[in-house]
């Protein structure tokens, strides 16, 4: 697997940490152009909120698979489920299933658990302390 990466805001120090397998795309289009599987590693901020809608869609390559596994709102719905209808998208996989993706063939969804790690849990009973 040829491993693509895009993260507008690294710093050098970070990128000198990445494994030299990891070719960076120097920006988000060449990232959604070039990829067979895309997967998100975001927060949910006012830049990240629907990455993937009726534009970007556009640019993705035909039968692409997305993993969003990061937050809800990474994607627009109703531009998952086009795509998904017109083949740009051959499936979606996440852990947010809304009633309109649940209920599609091509969607996988599972069991939102991020924080139902072992590392998770024990941070949560150290805030409450805190």
């Amino acid at each position: 697997m040829n491993v693509i990466g895009y993260d507008p805001t690294i710093t050098i120090e970070r990128a000198w940490q990445l494994d030299s397998d990891v070719e960076a795309a120097p920006n988000l289009d060449t990232l959604l152009a070039q990829s067979d599987f895309i997967t998100f590693h975001v927060p949910l901020i006012d830049s990240t909120r629907n990455l993937i809608n009726a534009d970007s869609l556009q640019k993705l390559k035909d039968g692409v698979v997305l993993l969003n596994f990061a937050r809800d709102g990474i994607v627009d719905e109703r531009a998952v489920l086009a795509g998904l209808e017109s083949g740009k998208i051959y499936a979606y996989v996440c852990d947010f299933p809304s009633n309109g993706l649940r209920t599609n063939p091509r969607v996988i969804t599972l069991p939102h658990l991020g924080a139902s790690t072992r590392e998770a849990e024990e941070n949560c009973a150290i805030m409450v302390v805190d």
